[in-house]
């Protein structure tokens, strides 16, 4: 039996008179009926007690009407069981004192032997009453556990797409529900008493899972249970469930209970999911790789066009168009090489893109300060972009009498914000510097662009200490 259940409810049912179960349904007898079954016991004392007293001398008159006056306390109740102590001491007194047939009392010794006698005869009348009731809710509870354990026997029957079955404390198989044959194989009769261990793959086996298992389930009380198991037929089916401690009613631990299905058919959708995203992102790595091979080719192209141009301006917008180039192209080097091309880490990138900076300007100092943080792929570009222009615009105007310090600063001043400040000492900025100016300069307009691509806001400063340009953006 499942749990132990049915055995559990007999048990209590042993420990409980035999007799008092069978004649339970005397309780349910009208009162007349209860009164007259109590009339007819107390009289059928009354005779033994009448042959005693004419075979033998002596005899104690009210001693043999206790056990009736407890009988019927158990059987009906304390009503029953008051009238039988005083209709008990009214023969008593009237057939067996002296003077007989007479209910007067002699002397004070005699009245106290009654009072005695009619004492406890009410003190057992009132105790099997609350006797009776306790054994009254002790059925009761056993009738509602009997219920419970056929309604679980009748649930986990019906579950046969569960396995489920219990063991003792050394993985012994105590109980094998229908559920577990289905999807095991074997029945109830083959897997009594033998070791869980055989529904483990040999190699689990070998490297003592089962073992490890109801280690955890001991001292946590629960271990998952996700692997691979073995059916009779040999065939191997991936099971999820989970082993549990079980307790006796004294919270000793008495076994393990384990519940699992076949999860075979998601497993599989499963690792062809990992699968497909492991190639999704392996050819999205390759694309990202080819594009930066491509822009690097786009880069060179231009750097060769702007040596055969003899007009300055000419050579500046393309040299600043390669650096753009360059600046994309470094964002997808950063994005092959990352574990998924969805996500960049962008301190690192910044690292890199700075150092590239240092080469172009090697007389300024470029100061990088960041926390770590990885950003979508989608907003790495224009953040890069932005660090490039800025930094580069300070290397040119910042400082024009000679070199100077540019700082970068990536923080996350709170969950989901990213904030970027880029900051010289130079100037400052043109008293006409406006982002909002259609009329700007390709840069000022870019930096004003890639604002509004990233939905962030912007903040620039100017004065005598330099400009600051403090730009704050969503994760």
């Amino acid at each position: 039996m499942l749990f132990g259940q049915h055995g559990r409810v007999d048990a209590v049912v042993e420990a409980l008179p035999g007799w008092l179960i069978r004649l339970r349904p005397l309780r349910g007898l009208s009162t007349p009926v209860r009164y007259g079954i109590t009339t007819a016991l107390v009289l059928a004392v009354f005779a033994i007690r009448w042959w005693l007293d004419l075979q033998f001398a002596n005899v104690t008159p009210f001693l043999l009407f206790l056990p009736v006056v407890a009988a019927v306390g158990l059987l009906f109740d304390h009503g029953t069981s008051v009238y039988a102590a005083l209709l008990s001491t009214a023969l008593g007194l009237f057939f067996f004192v002296e003077p007989r047939f007479s209910f007067a009392i002699p002397d004070f010794a005699t009245g106290l032997h009654i009072a005695v006698y009619l004492s406890v005869a009410l003190f057992i009348a009132v105790t099997s009453e609350a006797l009776r009731r306790v054994i009254s809710r002790i059925e009761d509870l056993v009738d509602e556990l009997a219920e419970d354990a056929e309604h679980t026997r009748l649930i986990i029957e019906g579950a046969t797409d569960y396995a489920i079955f219990t063991t003792d404390t050394k993985g012994r198989i105590t109980s094998w529900c229908p559920g577990a044959q289905a999807i095991f194989g074997y029945t109830e009769a083959e897997m009594a008493g033998e070791d869980g261990a055989i529904l483990f793959t040999p190699e689990d086996r070998g490297a003592e899972v089962p073992q490890d298992e109801l280690a955890t389930a001991h001292s946590e009380g629960c271990a998952a249970d996700e692997r691979w198991h073995i059916r009779k037929d040999g065939s191997r089916f991936w099971a999820s469930g989970s082993v549990r401690v079980l307790h006796d009613g004294k919270g000793r631990e008495r076994g393990f209970l384990k519940i699992a299905r076949d999860a075979t058919e998601q497993k599989r959708a499963q690792v062809s999911m990992e699968q497909s995203l492991e190639q999704q992102q392996l050819l999205n790595r390759e694309a990202s790789h080819r594009v930066k091979n491509s822009l690097h080719l786009v880069a060179s192209l231009l750097t060769l066009q702007a040596r055969t141009l003899k007009d300055p301006e000419g050579q500046r917008a393309i040299n600043e168009a390669v650096a753009r180039v360059s600046t994309i192209a470094q964002v997808h080097d950063q994005l092959w090489r990352q574990p998924t091309a969805e996500a960049v880490d962008l301190d690192v990138l910044l690292a890199d893109l700075c150092a590239h900076l240092r080469e172009t300007a090697p007389n300024h100092s470029l100061v990088l300060e960041t926390e770590p943080v990885t950003v979508p792929s989608d907003k790495a570009i224009p953040l890069a972009l932005l660090v490039n222009e800025i930094v580069t615009n300070a290397f040119k105007y910042a400082y024009p009498g000679g070199a100077g310090e540019v700082r970068v600063t990536l923080s996350v001043p709170e969950a989901r914000l990213i904030r970027l400040e880029i900051a010289d000492q130079g100037i400052g900025l043109p008293e006409d510097f406006d982002l909002a100016s259609r009329s700007g300069s390709l840069g000022v307009r870019l930096i004003a662009n890639l604002t509004r691509q990233l939905g962030a806001d912007i903040k620039v400063t100017s004065g005598n200490s330099g400009a600051c340009f403090s730009i704050s953006t969503p994760l």
